[in-house]
């Protein structure tokens, strides 16, 4: 289901720019693989960790307390000379 709307956003996604996507620990091996797969390994630049709360879950054995943020870019060196701009 993810597939065809990431390609589509591959197309979409203008030279310096970047796509963001949240995920928790259940998808992000799958999103990894398949962000891999159709962006290129060599286009990865970060995958950020969300604290979305600060107390635990209580009712799972093991809170979750954090989620994952994939970026890729379409070209990782315009990216980061945008991201690097002084003010």
């Amino acid at each position: 289901m993810m597939y065809p709307r990431l390609t589509l956003l591959k197309e979409f996604l203008h030279e310096e720019g970047s796509i963001w996507i949240s995920i928790d620990d259940s998808g992000i091996a799958y999103l990894r693989n398949l962000m891999d797969e159709i962006f290129g390994r060599d286009r990865f630049v970060a995958c950020n960790v969300w604290q979305k709360r600060y107390s635990r879950e209580n009712r799972e054995a093991i809170g979750d307390s954090h989620e994952y943020l994939l970026v890729y870019a379409a070209n990782p060196e315009k990216f980061k000379a945008v991201r690097k701009k002084s003010l």
